[in-house]
């Protein structure tokens, strides 16, 4: 699978205008890799990969990229697993001002709009965190942009190519689309994470009236998981986010995002038993087979508004204050304990976001500093509201049999120094992360910490 679509991005190249390479290795060790109250320490190397070719007219800007990555894992090596994806985005103007027209009060027209912005590769959000979540895997995909609660343990990973405004006069509308197609494997004892997937994102960029600017989107995913088909589902997603600069280099924002996401299976459940057998890794861990019982949700929504506010700093950076809140009109969502397999960690299947309602608080700064670092720092804290009974670590229900609750706090530390660039932005870049969890919880199989630190090497040509 990997091959073909290798070779269908290089029949389509001669026909581009530009290709672009972009290359990507974190290691990272992580004191508690599997996220749980009993640490096991791991080191892992991400490997990325990304190959693009791109076209652009007077108002068509039309790119197609493939991505891949391999995560290897030093002591519990039978995680290992691979990623790979065939994607297109296109961003289309829509509309046309005129010549000479004023600009609307309040409106911030970028630098750069009365030409076409140089053609890049597909841009790498946070290609060194996850953010995301989407707090899925590597494979974080760009039509989770509605996402905005990523889990840091996948901080070690690069992201899915997200689209970005080749072509910025803030009084145009835009129209944006990306379609992508993707899998993941697994070794056979975790072969239960492989998934197939499709998807098609969908989003206008438009301006209203005085500054304000209006980003409707809507997403459809199809998702299969193979040996776990109890999951397989398909997603609908949609919202609207507005946005209005109002002096001062300060921005306000707010958002309506909901979801619904419909299981294949309506019936089934999945349990999990221990199979007594040694593992095959260093580490000597397998996971437990799983036996078919009853499920009770074959559907589930969320809702979820937001807003905010930002400020341009200093040049260049950005700091931003946010406050986002989940609601879901039902209590239910398909898991699977993670207390039967150590505790990891991957939404689709332990955490499911549509699984909880939350309110929570980020704060980011985001941007250059002198010396020409490039900087990401995040600071995210989740009051996390679960149905499902909190229990010891034996697994008994609290007195009372309160609902689960976590309270989490995830930090993250990242710095990017280029090592040289050219005048195109191509280059060879270095840096280093450092994220923080503190996940309490009175479910005593959640309560941890985890610390994780990484070096980085990113070059793009």
């Amino acid at each position: 699978m990997k091959i073909r679509w290798i070779l269908l991005l290089i029949l389509i190249a001669p026909l581009a205008e530009a290709q672009h390479l972009s290359l990507f290795t974190s290691s990272m060790y992580d004191d508690n890799s599997f996220s749980f109250y009993e640490k096991r320490a791991d080191v892992y190397h991400s490997i990325f990969g990304a190959l693009s070719v791109d076209t652009q007219s007077d108002n068509t800007y039309v790119q197609g990229y493939y991505y891949g990555a391999v995560v290897l894992f030093r002591t519990y090596n039978e995680r290992t697993y691979h990623v790979h994806t065939l994607g297109a985005y296109a961003q289309i103007q829509l509309n046309y001002r005129a010549e000479g027209a004023e600009v609307a009060e309040g409106a911030e027209v970028a630098e750069g709009d009365e030409e076409n912005l140089e053609r890049r590769a597909p841009a790498r959000q946070g290609m060194e965190t996850n953010v995301t979540e989407d707090a899925e895997e590597i494979t974080e995909d760009a039509e989770e942009i509605t996402e905005d609660a990523e889990e840091i343990t996948e901080a070690s990973e690069p992201a899915a190519p997200v689209e970005q405004e080749v072509f910025s006069d803030s009084l145009v509308a835009y129209l944006f689309i990306v379609p992508q197609v993707g899998g993941r494997f697994d070794q056979q004892i975790w072969d239960f994470y492989d998934f197939q997937r499709g998807s098609l994102l969908m989003r206008l960029r438009l301006h209203l009236w005085n500054g304000v600017m209006l980003r409707p989107h809507y997403t459809v995913q199809y998702k299969r998981y193979p040996n776990l088909e109890q999951f397989t589902h398909l997603e609908h997603l949609g919202g609207l986010l507005f946005n209005r600069p109002i002096g001062g280099g300060f921005e306000v924002f707010a958002g309506v995002d909901a979801g619904s996401k419909s299981y294949t299976e309506s019936t089934s459940d999945t349990l999990w038993v221990e199979d007594k057998k040694s593992g095959k890794g260093k580490g000597g861990v397998i996971p437990p087979k799983a036996v078919i019982s009853q499920f009770s949700t074959p559907s589930t929504t969320q809702v979820v508004l937001s807003a905010g506010i930002a400020w341009d700093i200093i040049p260049g950076a950005e700091l931003a204050l946010s406050y986002l809140r989940r609601s879901n009109p039902s209590n239910e969502a398909r898991f699977i304990n993670e207390e039967a397999i150590f505790g990891t960690s991957e939404d689709e299947i332990f955490d499911d976001h549509y699984g909880y309602q939350s309110n929570e608080i980020h704060l980011q700064f985001e941007g250059a500093l002198p010396g020409k670092i490039r900087t990401t720092n995040t600071l995210q804290l989740s009051d996390k509201r679960y149905p499902r009974t909190a229990a010891d670590l034996n697994g008994v229900p609290l007195p009372g049999d309160p609902q689960r609750r976590d309270l989490r706090l995830q930090l993250q530390l990242q710095a990017l120094y280029p090592l040289f660039r050219s005048t195109d932005g191509t280059g060879l870049s270095v840096g280093l992360t450092y994220n923080f969890i503190r996940n309490q919880s009175n479910n005593g199989y959640h309560d941890f910490n985890e610390h994780q630190v990484a070096f980085l090497l990113s070059g793009d040509w």
